[in-house]
């Protein structure tokens, strides 16, 4: 019987690390007995391997579809591709997207009071 050395991802021990129960995904998980902490070798869902990767190719295609709608000032995060919008129409931080955020948070309460 091969034995498998474990080592526990948050204390980097591996002495006090002992099979816990097996995931959703059939992965065993494991039980660090030195931090009680449970994690598993594997993941079945990897939010950070994304396959979609947005860059200034999609973001040109995304301005040749909107050109249309006469668009007056863009409000956007400081993201390194929306460089490509023409200054005068830029509104880069956060205050101008919690502006927005905060209107549309005000529609929905109004919405709910004219019930």
């Amino acid at each position: 019987m091969e034995t498998l050395e474990v080592k526990c991802r948050f204390c980097q021990q591996t002495e006090f690390v002992k099979k816990h129960s097996k995931g959703d995904a059939d992965h065993q998980r494991y039980r660090c007995f030195s931090c009680n902490q449970i994690f598993q070798l594997e993941y079945a869902y990897r939010a950070c391997h994304c396959s979609y990767i947005w860059n200034e190719k999609t973001f040109r295609k995304l301005l040749k579809k909107l050109a249309s709608f006469n668009v007056v000032f863009w409000c956007t995060d400081n993201f390194k591709t929306y460089n490509l919008l023409p200054k005068s129409q830029h509104r880069a931080g956060k205050i101008f997207t919690q502006h927005i955020e905060r209107e549309n948070l005000m529609r929905t309460r109004i919405k709910r009071l004219n019930v």
